[in-house]
This record gives C-alpha cells, sequence and structure tokens, in this order.
C-alpha cells in the first residue's frame, strides 16, 4: 500500500510539473491578433511564376505560387548545393 501512495504522489507530481509547462508554453507563444489590417496582397491578379508587382525584393528569387487554392509568394533558391 505504501509502494503505492508513493507512485501515485509520483504520477501526480509528474502530471503537475508537465501541466506547468504546457502553460508556460502557451503563455509565450499566444498570438493575438489585432484589429487594424496594416498590409494586404491577395495575389489574385498576379501571374503564377512571376514576381508580385507590389513587392520590392532586395536579394534572391521570389514568385507567386499556389498553395491550397491560395496565392502565396515562394522565395526560391537557386544554386544551391550540398556536400556530404
Amino acid at each position: 500500500m505504501k509502494n503505492l501512495t508513493i507512485l501515485l504522489s509520483l504520477l501526480l507530481f509528474f502530471a503537475g510539473a508537465m501541466e506547468a509547462q504546457t502553460r508556460a508554453k502557451k503563455k509565450s507563444d499566444d498570438f493575438i491578433p489585432g484589429d487594424k489590417v496594416i498590409f494586404l496582397d491577395s495575389l489574385k491578379s498576379e501571374q503564377l511564376g512571376e514576381f508580385p508587382s507590389r513587392w520590392d525584393l532586395k536579394s534572391g528569387t521570389a514568385e507567386v505560387m499556389e498553395m491550397d487554392g491560395h496565392g502565396v509568394i515562394g522565395f526560391v533558391l537557386r544554386n544551391r548545393s550540398s556536400a556530404p
């Protein structure tokens, strides 16, 4: 009986510690969106494979792509090489 009590106490301790970690993570990761849109670009009028007309690219390569039926801006990696 004493072993069972110790085991249950340990389980409750670890469960409480895990719950506290989960709460701390959620607290730091919570994002609350504002009510003011500062920029919106639906990309509906943009051609797939072209650079978006309302954007300026500082470096690299990007193009309008489609993902799950929505227009997205994809940053294309070119001339990549890798070695073992």
